[in-house]
């Protein structure tokens, strides 16, 4: 598969969509310096090649009734085609986020949702009769921190000229994170509102509004809402890094030591340009980063500088690679919890 190469310009443009995928053409065009015009035919030509897969939103998932992320990394040993009904029927389940085929340890990695811990048993119940789960481990999401999210851009030195309002709604976000346990009210609109962003975060609020019976004005006040309450948090693109030549890695680890080594360890590699994602997690492991490289060999060089730098520090650690992604969403489909 050829990598798709992406020139000054595309780079700008995916930073400006990663700020805010509502931005519009217009927008996007006087803060890099380009035409309406132009703008539109590079956006519609990386969505053509495949590197825009699409748009979506993310959301506080415990506002709306979402409480605990799980993760399942499964080691499926069944012939390729009872293998690949076992992924649909994963993939068909509304309460999947992610389902994606791995190399290493394990070949088959799963993110669900649940609500409460009745229903997290019913999704892994459910999970675990597919799967005939024998050998498996699980995990719960208990902090998340982006490291890098512009990995991709690489050598780009740019930012924007407009306000980044997402960072500056972030604090905002952390607060009602802190201050607001319960879940927000919502009604059936807001639940399609939010429906309907998942599957495209640019879609105009003239389509919105036809398609809910309401006027444009109605659907932006809504989803300003929506912000305001910490429900709603960011727009961004769904990009296929793999289309730009990057392969996507998990790095799991389980550490020794006290609270401040654990915490020199998990900022070591946080910083590292490498790391897409950091997670604390519950379960066997201690934390799961994301990594992004060009390259395996990267990935196990930075593996042997991290045992290097905390030589008595780590327990154990595993890698593994996603090899292909069956299924990718933000949040499930709302209005059925």
């Amino acid at each position: 598969m050829k990598n798709f190469k992406l020139d000054v310009k595309d780079k700008k443009i995916l930073y400006e969509l990663t700020e805010n995928a509502r931005f519009s053409y217009c927008t996007i065009g006087k803060n890099i310096q380009l035409s309406r015009e132009m703008t539109a035919h590079k956006i519609k030509r990386m969505q053509k090649l495949g590197v825009l897969k699409g748009f979506t939103a993310h959301i506080f998932k415990p506002l709306v009734g979402m409480n605990i992320q799980y993760e399942l990394f499964i080691n499926l040993q069944f012939p390729k085609n009872e293998k690949d009904k076992i992924i649909e029927e994963l993939v068909n389940h509304s309460d999947t986020l992610m389902v994606a085929e791995t190399e290493g340890w394990f070949n088959l990695h799963v993110i669900f949702c649940a609500k409460d811990r009745f229903h997290s048993w019913e999704v892994f119940d459910f999970i675990r009769q597919v799967c005939k789960l024998d050998n498996f481990e699980f995990t719960i999401n208990a902090k998340n921190r982006f490291a890098s999210r512009l990995f991709f851009l690489e050598d780009l030195d740019y930012k924007s000229p407009r306000k980044n309002y997402k960072d500056a709604f972030h604090d905002l976000f952390l607060k009602h994170r802190l201050m607001k346990e319960d879940a927000v009210e919502l009604d059936k609109i807001d639940y399609k509102i939010l429906n309907y962003l998942r599957e495209d975060s640019r879609m105009p609020l003239k389509v919105l509004g036809k398609k809910l019976g309401l006027t444009s004005n109605s659907v932006k006040l809504r989803i300003k809402r929506l912000i305001k309450e910490g429900v709603l948090y960011s727009f961004t693109p769904v990009i296929d890094f793999k289309k730009l030549g990057f392969d996507e890695y998990f790095l799991l680890l389980r550490l020794n030591g006290d609270t401040n080594q654990k915490a020199k360890i998990f900022n070591f590699i946080s910083k590292n340009k490498k790391t897409y994602l950091a997670n604390s997690i519950i379960g066997k492991w201690d934390h799961k980063f994301i990594l992004f490289s060009r390259n395996k060999d990267q990935i196990l060089d930075f593996i042997s500088e991290i045992l290097e730098e905390f030589p008595d520090s780590i327990a154990r650690y595993d890698l593994l690679w996603t090899t292909k992604i069956h299924k990718l969403v933000s949040y499930p489909e709302l209005g059925n919890l």
